[in-house]
């Protein structure tokens, strides 16, 4: 039996994973809406990567992949989960470079030339490989609310952390 002991500062999230105390107690926390919705209200008002991040990965997500209904229903439940997650564990000072973030944004959603679902499914990835522990918390506490599309609210986490880290990882569209 685990006993929940409350969460630790980790300001270097999400350019590092999670911690095994921070995932266990936030895979309970964020399978609840509320947590998940308060998070997201708080980061987007504060924070600039997740104001524009947020519609930049929806709008990628129907522009470049053509999603609809559910499956976005499902990456918006993940964006908005990756928010609450860093809110927890970072506070509000992820991202500083505005225009890095805006450029990131534009990439994901796919207002860049060169940008096509190939590119997100390698964000995808790279975030699982990065990222383990926040992807099983991400999909864990995601699966009463999106049932079986956990994967693309994983998906809608890995893309917001690209926005997120834009200023350290954009590549500028050359392949």
């Amino acid at each position: 039996m685990k006993i929940y002991t409350g969460l630790e500062a980790q300001p270097e999230f999400p350019q590092a994973d999670l911690t095994d105390r921070n995932a266990n107690a936030l895979e309970l926390l964020l399978a609840n809406n509320l947590i998940v919705t308060q998070g997201h209200e708080a980061a987007d008002g504060a924070e600039w990567a997740f104001k524009v991040g947020h519609p930049a990965v929806i709008q990628g997500g129907r522009r470049v992949l053509d999603l609809d209904g559910e499956r976005v229903a499902a990456v918006e439940h993940g964006v908005m989960t990756f928010e609450a997650m860093t809110v927890a564990v970072a506070g509000l000072n992820v991202s500083r470079d505005i225009l890095a973030v805006n450029q990131g944004a534009m990439t994901v959603c796919g207002a860049r030339e060169g940008n096509n679902s190939r590119r997100m499914l390698g964000i995808l990835e790279e975030f699982r490989s990065q990222m383990p522990r926040a992807a099983e918390v991400i999909t864990a506490s995601s699966a009463r609310l999106v049932g079986p599309l956990t994967d693309y609210a994983l998906l809608g986490a890995s893309l917001e952390r690209y926005i997120t880290l834009s200023e350290a990882t954009l590549d500028y569209g050359e392949e």
